[in-house]
C-alpha cells in the first residue's frame, strides 16, 4: 500500500484519479481509509492509503506521478471552480494548500490552472469590452444572457483582456454576459 497526500480543493473523486486512475475502486478507497461516503470533505495534507497494484491504467498513473499532476476539482467557496495542480516532488504545502517548493527557482515553481467565472452587465451598444481579470487568461466559454456564444462570435486579446464581438454583435442595455476563463498560476 502507498500513501497519497491530498491538497486543499480536492474531492474524493480527485484522490481516486490520482491513485487508482478511475472510479472503479471507490469503495476500496473508502474502506481502506475509514470513510463512510463520497461527500467526505478533504483537508489539505490528509493522507490516503491505496493499493498501487490495483491501478486501472499504470501509464496514466506514471504520467501523473512523473509530471506531479494533482487533480483538484472540488468547488471551494470564493475560490477556483476547478484546478489541476502541477509541481515538483520536493514541494511543501503553502497557505493555499497547494504545494510550493522551498526554493523559488522558476524552473521548479508549481503551476496550476485556475478556472474562474466572470460576469459583465452591459450599458448598451458595446461591441467590445475589456476586463482586466482576463489579462493573461484563456476564455473557456462566454454566455450571452442564457445562450452560449460560438467561438466565431468573439475574439479575445490575451494581453489586454479585451473581448471583441464579431458578426455585428453588440450588447443591449442590461444584458448579462457571463463566462469562464482559465489562467496558469505559478506559486
Amino acid at each position: 500500500m502507498l500513501v497519497f497526500s491530498a491538497v486543499n480543493g480536492q474531492a474524493l473523486m480527485d484522490v481516486m484519479l490520482n491513485t487508482y486512475g478511475s472510479f472503479d475502486l471507490a469503495i476500496k478507497l473508502l474502506q481502506d481509509n475509514g470513510i463512510s461516503n463520497l461527500d467526505y470533505d478533504i483537508v489539505g495534507g490528509e493522507q490516503f492509503e491505496w493499493d498501487e497494484t490495483l491501478t486501472a491504467d499504470q501509464s496514466v498513473n506514471t504520467i501523473n506521478s512523473n509530471s506531479n499532476i494533482v487533480y483538484s476539482t472540488s468547488i471551494i467557496k470564493n475560490a477556483t471552480l476547478s484546478t489541476i495542480v502541477q509541481g515538483n516532488s520536493g514541494a511543501t504545502p503553502n497557505n493555499n494548500g497547494y504545494n510550493q517548493p522551498s526554493n523559488p527557482n522558476p524552473a521548479t515553481m508549481i503551476k496550476y490552472e485556475n478556472v474562474q467565472p466572470f460576469e459583465y452587465v452591459a450599458a448598451g451598444g458595446e461591441t467590445s469590452i475589456t476586463l482586466t481579470q482576463l489579462i493573461g487568461g484563456s476564455i473557456v466559454q462566454i454566455i450571452r444572457e442564457i445562450k452560449p456564444m460560438a467561438p466565431s462570435d468573439f475574439s479575445f486579446n490575451v494581453n489586454t483582456g479585451q473581448i471583441t464581438f464579431n458578426n455585428g454583435i453588440s450588447l443591449n442595455q442590461g444584458e448579462t454576459l457571463a463566462g469562464i476563463y482559465t489562467k496558469i498560476v505559478t506559486g
